[in-house]
């Protein structure tokens, strides 16, 4: 479970470094869309590894579940980032097109990956980490 995390982490200070050079770049929208849509996928990467790398769902009937949620979000993201490149739904501003459709798309993903997260967190897909409280729901 180690390399995916450090893949992720890696991935992580490219975008922080990135955004940085943009800073001082160059204003295009493009490239802002590119980070924008890498780091959301890397939130959703990471709610991946923490449902389904962290423990063996092999043996679990919600893996059939949890399956069923992830794959469509992950299509989405993988869709978006193809459409972003596209002349008509691109990343693109222009006289009539000012904040273009696939940003407003790429910015209400997110809401449904938290939503999704709620669902998995209170249907108990996440580890318990705070020893305290499983102690106290003991007593």
């Amino acid at each position: 479970m180690a390399w995916p995390i450090k893949f992720l982490l890696i991935v992580s200070m490219l975008i922080v470094c990135l955004q940085v050079a943009y800073r001082f770049g160059d204003r295009n929208i493009r490239p802002m869309f590119v980070m924008q849509a890498v780091g959301q996928y890397t939130v959703l990467n990471s709610l991946t590894i923490l449902t389904t790398m962290s423990r063996d769902l092999r043996s679990n009937l919600n893996t059939i579940r949890l399956t069923i949620l992830l794959i469509p979000i992950h299509l989405a993201y993988i869709l978006l980032f193809a459409f972003g490149f596209t002349s008509r739904f691109g990343a693109f501003c222009g006289n009539k097109k000012i904040y273009p459709n696939v940003i407003l798309v790429l910015n209400g993903l997110p809401f449904i990956v938290y939503i999704l997260a709620l669902y998995l967190y209170k249907n108990k897909f996440f580890l318990q980490w705070d020893l305290d409280s499983e102690q106290r729901q003991k007593n």
